[in-house]
């Protein structure tokens, strides 16, 4: 396998005897931005976790590279920069931006302590590489919920990202904050980094991919580039 990017070949999920993912085949290209589209239950969301280490699969495998990878947490798909931003997000409402940003990669000091400087720092820079403003001293209960998914894409950012997949990101947005979202999904494209995009909105997918993937019943239907497609068909 010498393909460049994320690759799953042949990749297989059961639970308890029931197959939600059979024989999928799957792969992410080096900064585009991939569409995955399937209704309730056609296993968008199991195989996003198989890809960031929150489930591992019954067969197949998955490659970065070229490379072979064996994944069993999300922390060791992290280390090899790929991320994930759930539907839900997780963060802490009572810590700072800064602080939520800097969760799991928190800078310390010569003496071991929490260093507050860097950590302002390090946000900073990261919302300036998503070209966003927000202060990273306000508390994150006080932000508004595109402002919060804002942070948890600059949280995810936080280390060697090469692969962020977005979880329906725009399902609690209003339209004005739709558009924002997808001036940073596309600013990560320019930086190289690969987006998955899963949402049920075809016209969203339209907009803002470069390729499109879909899903039925835990099968692979086909993957396309977006302009090779006709929205009405699928």
């Amino acid at each position: 396998m010498d393909k460049q990017g994320l690759v799953l070949n042949g990749i297989g999920k059961q639970f308890y005897g029931i197959t939600v993912l059979s024989d999928i085949d799957f792969e992410i290209l080096p900064g585009e931005i991939h569409g995955l589209l399937g209704e309730n239950g056609a296993g968008k969301s199991t195989l996003m976790k198989i890809i960031n280490g929150a489930l591992t699969p019954t067969t197949g495998n998955i490659y970065i590279d070229g490379e072979k990878m064996s994944f069993d947490s999300p922390h060791a798909a992290a280390n090899h920069g790929i991320r994930m931003v759930y539907q839900e997000l997780d963060l802490f409402p009572h810590l700072t931006v800064a602080e939520n940003i800097c969760q799991g990669n928190i800078p310390k000091n010569k003496a071991g302590m929490v260093d507050w400087k860097e950590m302002e720092r390090v946000s900073k820079e990261l919302l300036k590489l998503i070209k966003v403003d927000i202060n990273v001293n306000e508390r994150m209960d006080r932000l508004s919920i595109a402002q919060q998914q804002i942070a948890a894409i600059a949280r995810a950012l936080n280390g060697n990202c090469k692969f962020i997949l977005l979880d329906e990101p725009t399902s609690a947005l209003p339209k004005k904050d739709v558009e924002n979202l997808f001036a940073i999904v596309r600013n990560l494209k320019k930086e190289g980094i690969s987006v998955v995009f899963i949402s049920h909105k075809l016209d969203e997918v339209f907009r803002i991919c470069d390729r499109v993937t879909v899903f039925r019943d835990g099968t692979f239907i086909g993957c396309e580039d977006i302009h090779a497609v006709d929205q009405k068909t699928l």
